[in-house]
C-alpha cells in the first residue's frame, strides 16, 4: 500500500524519533548529575571519617596496659600530645601543629619532630579527654568526635 506524497506520516515518525532521542539524552544527563552528586557525598563522608578512623585504628591496635596516655610535653602552647606506645620502646605521638593533625613515630622519650611527622589531615581543633581510671578516651577534631573505651586499664 502506498501513501500519498502529502501524508504527514513521515513527519510523525521523525517527531517520535526526535522525542525518544531527546528523552534518552535527558536521561543520560540526569543520571550523570545524580552519579556526580553521590560520588561527591561519598568523598565528603570519607574525608570526614578519615582522621577519626585513623585515630581509632592506631589506638585500638596498641591498646595495652599503660600504652595510651597524654604526654606532659606539649606540641605548641597548650596543645595536647596523645602518646600511643607500641610495646617496643617506640610510640605514635599524635598532636596538632601548623593546622594539621600529625603522627610523630619515634622513641618514647625522643623530642617531638613536627618536620618529619606524618600529616594525617587538616584540622583546627584537637582535644583529648582521657579518663584513665574509667578507661575512657574522648577525642575531638574539626571532623567530629570519637569515644573509645580502652580494653586495658591505664596506670599513668
Amino acid at each position: 500500500m502506498r501513501t500519498p506524497k502529502d501524508s504527514p506520516l513521515g513527519l510523525y515518525t521523525m517527531g517520535i524519533c526526535a522525542l525518544f532521542l531527546a528523552g534518552f539524552l535527558l536521561l543520560v544527563i540526569l543520571g550523570a548529575q545524580t552519579y556526580r552528586s553521590i560520588v561527591d557525598g561519598q568523598e565528603m563522608n570519607n574525608r570526614t571519617r578519615e582522621q577519626l578512623s585513623w585515630l581509632s585504628a592506631v589506638i585500638r591496635a596498641n591498646d595495652r596496659e599503660g600504652a595510651v596516655y597524654l604526654s606532659e610535653r606539649t606540641a605548641s602552647g597548650d596543645e595536647p600530645v596523645l602518646v600511643v606506645e607500641d610495646g617496643s620502646g617506640y610510640a605514635s605521638r599524635i598532636y596538632r601543629t601548623d593546622g594539621y593533625l600529625v603522627e610523630d613515630y619515634a622513641a618514647v622519650d625522643a623530642e617531638l619532630d613536627p618536620g618529619d611527622a606524618l600529616k594525617i589531615g587538616r584540622t583546627g581543633l584537637f582535644q583529648v579527654d582521657l579518663k584513665p581510671e574509667e578507661g575512657e578516651l574522648y577525642v575531638t577534631t574539626d571532623e567530629g568526635s570519637i569515644f573509645l573505651t580502652l580494653r586495658c586499664p591505664q596506670t599513668r
